[in-house]
């Protein structure tokens, strides 16, 4: 019987980190995850991680020892992260230099999700290849992290 996967799901208490661990679990992966305010859903193993600590990031990726990370975890409300750029970046695109170096160093593999907010909403619909624009902070943060 093959080994299952084991997968580090960073931010699995949000909606799309939740899913993710869930799907996965489902699917026969070796799931853990992480949160930072909102506790995830049951039969999601997690540790709290802030991912603005960089010595956190790099000590639960050790840790775990994952075989792939995926970075669902996000400071996402659009308001604060206009009045709190700095914040916003520290959440959404310097942690990301933290994850990547984490990765490098165990040899694991980095999905990072994004957002359509890289993006300036002129079009109906984009392609990831499409040039970004982002409007406001939120969306610079992500662009950033990519």
């Amino acid at each position: 019987m093959p080994v299952p996967v084991k997968l580090l799901v960073i931010g699995a208490s949000g909606l799309v980190g939740g899913k993710v661990a869930q799907k996965a679990i489902e699917m026969g992966a070796d799931v853990s995850g992480t949160y930072n305010l909102r506790r995830p859903p049951p039969g999601i193993p997690c540790s709290k991680l802030d991912v603005a600590d960089h010595k956190s990031v790099l000590g639960i990726v050790s840790k775990e020892s994952p075989d792939a990370v995926i970075n669902a975890s996000a400071l996402h409300d659009a308001g604060y992260c206009e009045r709190h750029p700095q914040a916003s970046h520290a959440v959404n695109s310097w942690a990301v230099a933290d994850l990547t170096k984490a990765c490098v160093e165990t040899d694991a593999k980095l999905i990072h999700l994004s957002t359509a907010r890289v993006f300036d909403g002129s079009k109906k619909s984009y392609r990831e290849w499409d040039a970004a624009a982002p409007t406001g902070a939120y969306g610079s943060s992500k662009l950033a992290g990519e």
